[in-house]
């Protein structure tokens, strides 16, 4: 009898203890960094950082599990480049209470083969949980057609700027018609045609990062 209601505690500290990990706080998972979520445009890295709830339960205990993430630190090669704070971002986000999805994180340069930490943190800076790995691959923008805005993101060069390079050292009777926006490897690169007396002459880029003539376009 004893034998059987020793078994028996052992049975229920067991359940309790699955149950407690099946209710736990940090039933999510930081989703590893690739060429999906990190995409390199114009001499930026851009982070996606995304947090997947794996408590399938209910909706109500995949919020409780992401609500108790207060802020979210990401770093590159141990030196902090963001930090994203808890806030009206995430339930604004069509993937919550699913998932935390961020595309806010903004490196200088190429980040491929670097590492990158993304940690997790309570309301008493008590870390929860993190996820570190080596940028094996990152997704360049290129450019299938040109982009009719005078907007573009991250662009280093206005469009006046771009305008008024393509017009430096140009022969007295042409004229520049601006065509828009395109990438090349990630890069931006501005598009005009040259015309003389209403004939087209040429067309030349503004490569945006150097602020030089490349010529040619799509």
């Amino acid at each position: 009898m004893y034998f059987k209601k020793k078994h028996l505690f052992y049975l229920i500290v067991f359940c309790v203890l699955i149950l407690g990990l099946v209710s736990s706080v940090d039933a999510f998972n930081i989703q590893e960094l690739d060429k999906h979520t990190v995409t390199y445009i114009n001499g930026k890295s851009v982070i996606t950082v995304s947090i997947v709830s794996s408590n399938f339960v209910s909706d109500n205990k995949m919020k409780k599990d992401l609500n108790s993430i207060n802020k979210i630190v990401v770093k590159v090669n141990g030196k902090k480049v963001n930090v994203i704070k808890k806030g009206k971002g995430w339930q604004k986000n069509k993937y919550y209470p699913t998932a935390i999805i961020d595309r806010k994180t903004i490196v200088n340069g190429k980040i491929k083969g670097k590492n990158v930490t993304i940690l997790t943190y309570t309301k008493s800076n008590k870390l929860i949980k993190k996820s570190s790995n080596i940028i094996a691959s990152t997704y360049a923008t290129t450019s299938k057609k040109l982009n009719k805005s005078k907007y573009p993101p991250y662009a280093k060069l206005t469009y006046n700027q771009a305008f008024k390079r393509v017009n430096k050292n140009l022969p007295k009777n042409n004229y520049v018609v601006y065509k828009g926006y395109y990438y090349m490897g990630g890069d931006l690169l501005w598009a005009f045609d040259i015309y003389e007396k209403n004939v087209f002459v040429c067309d030349y880029s503004v490569y945006d990062q150097k602020n030089t003539i490349e010529f040619g376009s799509i």
